[in-house]
């Protein structure tokens, strides 16, 4: 023991030594964000301002995924919109950190989620997310979930909560232009569903060497993925997990998915996202 404390010692006496001389040279700094916040004291990593997840190009184009509040929300002095108290963000920059362009997404609430973006160096970003769509067709100060600056999720028509609606549905993969930033196309994962059973966790994912997707989704009773899957009536309050592989096609630049796989995953990862990899 007493020798195991004498290396620490030596590798503590050492380190700071190391520390001390290692300099930063900045390139380039960027600010970017709203002015409010999620009210919390301190900070929350699933619900403050943060960057969720970095990639770059082989144009050496970086592309963040970030989350985003009101009041004020620019990208490097460049204003961007609001749709709800807080929203997610995508936004791409130049190796020199000029920015390129930004798409938000959401609409009313704060509720939208999303932690990885995947690039196919092939003019395609690609983002899996949650987004609760909180527009009503019935109500004129509620805003539908914006997928890029001028598409949205579609506004919902029903007024209870047994009733399908194509509005209610929060599973999407989707694919912007790595150029322009605007939406290609969307794919909701969910079958029909109602309120009580919109709720989905689609967040997770990650692109192989052939960029097809690999991704861990939980959905709640119903037929889902094109009809891939039947989730059984029992799942009301929780999720049944998949781990599913979208294919790409090079061509096209679409994702098909193959036949998901069962995961033996009881309870939620919801709550843990950020710790989950």
């Amino acid at each position: 023991m007493q020798r195991i404390l004498q290396k620490w010692c030596a590798v503590l006496v050492i380190l700071p030594g190391l520390f001390i001389s290692q300099t930063y040279q900045w390139q380039w700094a960027k600010q970017a964000g709203g002015q409010t916040g999620s009210g919390n004291s301190g900070f929350t990593y699933t619900s403050d301002e943060s960057i969720r997840d970095v990639v770059v190009d082989s144009d050496n184009n970086t592309y963040y995924l970030a989350k985003i509040w009101n009041q004020g929300q620019n990208v490097d002095g460049t204003s961007v919109p609001n749709y709800g108290n807080s929203d997610l963000i995508i936004y791409s920059t130049d190796c020199q950190g000029i920015l390129r362009w930004s798409t938000v997404i959401g609409g009313t609430g704060n509720l939208d989620s999303a932690w990885n973006i995947e690039v196919d160096n092939n003019g395609g970003v690609y983002l899996l997310a949650s987004l609760w769509n909180e527009g009503y067709s019935y109500q004129t100060s509620s805003i539908p979930t914006h997928l890029d600056n001028s598409q949205t999720l579609p506004a919902i028509t029903a007024m209870d909560a047994t009733t399908q609606d194509a509005g209610f549905k929060t599973s999407y993969l989707l694919k912007y232009n790595s150029s322009t930033g605007n939406l290609v196309w969307n794919k909701p994962l969910q079958g029909n569903v109602n309120f009580l059973l919109r709720q989905s966790d689609s967040q997770m994912m990650c692109m192989d060497s052939s960029k097809n997707i690999h991704a861990i989704l939980g959905f709640k009773a119903g037929t889902h993925l094109d009809g891939l899957i039947t989730v059984p009536s029992s799942f009301t309050n929780t999720y049944q997990y998949y781990l599913v592989k979208f294919n790409y096609n090079s061509t096209t630049g679409n994702m098909t998915p193959a036949t998901p796989v069962l995961l033996p995953i009881t309870g939620s990862l919801i709550q843990d996202l950020n710790k989950v990899k």
